[in-house]
């Protein structure tokens, strides 16, 4: 049983760990468009002022869907651990 519980861990601490990796890079890739977006729209003459507040709350909107998307994933693996390694 001790065997079948240590091959059950690691398979998670891997899932988690994939998880983190993926989310990381995508964290990542989702600031280097903000970045290149505030340069973009801050140049642009063409975009108004309307413009550049839906884009600041759509990028908001984003990011706080996604750190509540890595919580409930994080919880659900604390959960899943919880059952499956007792």
């Amino acid at each position: 049983m001790i065997e079948i519980t240590s091959i059950t861990r690691q398979i998670l601490n891997f899932n988690r760990n994939a998880f983190n990796s993926i989310y990381d890079s995508t964290l990542m890739m989702q600031n280097q468009s903000e970045q290149i977006t505030n340069s973009f729209i801050k140049a642009s003459p063409i975009i108004p002022p309307e413009g550049k507040q839906a884009i600041d709350e759509w990028i908001l909107t984003f990011k706080n869907g996604s750190q509540d998307f890595k919580k409930l994933i994080d919880d659900n693996f604390d959960k899943l651990e919880k059952v499956l390694v007792k």
